[in-house]
C-alpha cells in the first residue's frame, strides 16, 4: 500500500511540473496551484526524498525550466519550489551544521570492506545509518548539489541576475526620447531619498535568494560569514 501511495505521488509531482513548463503561458492560477502544491509536498517529511529520488528527475526538471528563458511565465513559481526545497535540507541547528563533518570521519574510519549475505558492502557505507538524521540530510544535500552541478544553476542564476527585463530599439537614450515617463517608469523606481533605482523584479529576487540559499548549504558558515564582514564594516 505504501509503495502504491508513492507511486501515485511521484505521478502527481511529475504532472504538477508540467503545469509549470512550457506548454502554461499565460494561466497564473494554474501556476500558483501547482507550485503551492509542490511546495507542500516538499515540506512532507516522507515526499521530499522524491524529488531526490532517481538521481534527482524531478529536481533536475524543475532546474532545467527554472533556468530555461522561453519559460520566463513560470519562473518564479519554480524557483518558489526550490527555494522550499534548500529551506528543507539548511541545517536547523548549530550541530547539524557540521553534518558532512560527520560524513568524513565515517568514510576515514570505516574503510574496510564487509561481506554481507554474499555481497561486499564498502567500507563508507557502514558508516552510514539511515536513522541518524544528520547523516541522512547530509546525504539528501550531497545529492541536492551533485543536480545542482550538473545543471550549471549558480551559473544560470548570475545570468538571470544579469539580465535585463526590457528590451530597447537603438540605444537607451533614444527610446527614452519617444516616450520617457511611461518606460522610465517600468524600469525604474524613485527611493525615499529621491534617487533613481533600478527594478530588481520578482524573477531576480527569486534567483538572488537561491543563490544565497545553495551558498549556505555548500558553505554552512557563510551566513555568519556574511553578518561578521557586515559588522566590521558597520
Amino acid at each position: 500500500m505504501y509503495k502504491i501511495l508513492m507511486k501515485k505521488k511521484n505521478i502527481v509531482i511529475k504532472r504538477l511540473i508540467q503545469k509549470l513548463g512550457h506548454t502554461n503561458r499565460d494561466d497564473i492560477e494554474s501556476s500558483l496551484n501547482a507550485s503551492a502544491v509542490l511546495i507542500e509536498l516538499v515540506e512532507q517529511k516522507q515526499t521530499l526524498p522524491l524529488f531526490l529520488k532517481n538521481r534527482g528527475e524531478h529536481l533536475s526538471t524543475i532546474m532545467e525550466l527554472a533556468i530555461d528563458p522561453s519559460n520566463q511565465f513560470n519562473q518564479p513559481y519554480l524557483m518558489l519550489v526550490l527555494l522550499s526545497i534548500t529551506k528543507r535540507l539548511r541545517p536547523q541547528t548549530p550541530s547539524a551544521a557540521n553534518m558532512f563533518n560527520s560524513l568524513d570521519e565515517d568514510i576515514q574510519t570505516n574503510t574496510k570492506p564487509r561481506n554481507y549475505a554474499g555481497v561486499t558492502i564498502p567500507g563508507w557505507l557502514m558508516g552510514f545509518d539511515p536513522e541518524n538524521k544528520e547523516q541522512q540530510r547530509a546525504h539528501e544535500v550531497l545529492d541536492f548539489l551533485g543536480v545542482v552541478r550538473e545543471q550549471e544553476l549558480i551559473y544560470n542564476l548570475l545570468l538571470i541576475l544579469c539580465t535585463n527585463d526590457i528590451k530597447f530599439k537603438g540605444s537607451l537614450q533614444s527610446h527614452f526620447d519617444h516616450s520617457p515617463d511611461q518606460e522610465y517608469s517600468k524600469i525604474y523606481i524613485t527611493n525615499q531619498q529621491g534617487h533613481k533605482v533600478k527594478k530588481i523584479g520578482l524573477t531576480r529576487l527569486r534567483a538572488l535568494e537561491l543563490l544565497q540559499n545553495i551558498l549556505q548549504l555548500m558553505f554552512p558558515s557563510f551566513s555568519k560569514m556574511v553578518v561578521t564582514a557586515v559588522k566590521l564594516k558597520m
